[in-house]
């Protein structure tokens, strides 16, 4: 199963914080009592994974890469936002419609049909083709992001919006910081 799911958060490129943001994704929805997971979910999931990257080791001894790919925490943080703030938010979210079946998801490993919604998927994709793009070793939580924010009428930017911060504001700071 693990293997899978690395396999879905694109091999070399995803990683273990793709994997974790996915896992962690599905958890929150199910802990809702949503049926499947969004680019919301996805937006909570990343901004807690962040914080426990930060935790487990001082920002001085993380590597260059690490610090890097993974500075949504700061960014989401800047305008106010926690993870209690993001849960509470993406409780009152609409239900997503699931991801169409197709038949490689099960050799992808991409998450269920039944519990993933097709905008928390092409979230995921996105941040992992960006950190091929920037020749990044992994997507981080910086990648995701902007993956979850790159759809304006998502369910990710409808929760940013119903809480008075703008995506595309959002959005544009976290590119700089990756194309920097």
């Amino acid at each position: 199963m693990f293997r899978v799911l690395l396999t879905f958060a694109g091999g070399r490129y995803g990683g273990l914080i793709v994997s974790s943001v996915v896992a962690d994704g599905m958890r929150l929805a199910a802990r809702l009592g949503h049926p499947r997971a969004s680019s919301a979910h996805v937006l909570c999931a990343l901004l807690e994974t962040d914080k426990q990257i930060h935790r487990a080791d001082g920002a001085s001894q993380r590597p260059d890469i690490v610090r890097r790919t993974n500075t949504a925490g700061d960014v989401l943080e800047r305008y106010g936002l926690t993870s209690q703030r993001l849960i509470l938010a993406a409780a009152d979210q609409s239900i997503e419609p699931a991801i169409a079946f197709r038949r490689r998801a099960f050799f992808t490993g991409r998450p269920g049909a039944r519990y993933w919604s097709e905008n928390a998927d092409v979230a995921c994709s996105v941040a992992v083709q960006l950190a091929r793009t920037l020749n990044h070793r992994m997507a981080g939580t910086s990648h995701l992001l902007v993956g979850c924010l790159d759809n304006p009428t998502g369910p990710a930017s409808r929760m940013l919006n119903s809480l008075d911060v703008d995506p595309v504001h959002v959005l544009t700071v976290q590119r700089r910081r990756l194309f920097s």
